[in-house]
């Protein structure tokens, strides 16, 4: 049987970091035994006999009402028009700070 994956405390807080989502160190042990339940819960469904279960994409019988994917020029904006009020561009884009760093945890 393999090894079941586990959340760490390490873990934790580093998906916590990535998410830029201050968090105490009490709200990681709560998160870490939260995950790990949740796991729990889910790695046992993996003992469930499915062999005679139909696989299925959609569990009512509704239909999409999605409306068409079409395009509406009328409401698209122009390169310039979109980074009219952007604080920086550079050479027709969008200019932010950086979110991820790349750096091993």
């Amino acid at each position: 049987m393999s090894k079941q994956f586990t959340f760490s405390h390490n873990l934790v807080q580093h998906i916590a970091h990535l998410a830029s989502i201050p968090v105490d160190e009490t709200e990681v042990a709560s998160l870490t035994q939260a995950f790990n339940e949740t796991l729990e819960i889910i790695n046992s469904l993996q003992s469930l006999d499915v062999k005679r279960v139909e696989a299925t994409h959609h569990t009512t019988d509704l239909t999409n009402v999605l409306r068409p994917d079409r395009v509406d020029k009328s409401q698209m904006f122009s390169q310039k028009e979109a980074l009219a009020n952007a604080q920086k561009t550079y050479q027709g884009y969008f200019v932010v700070p950086q979110v991820i760093k790349n750096k091993k945890v």
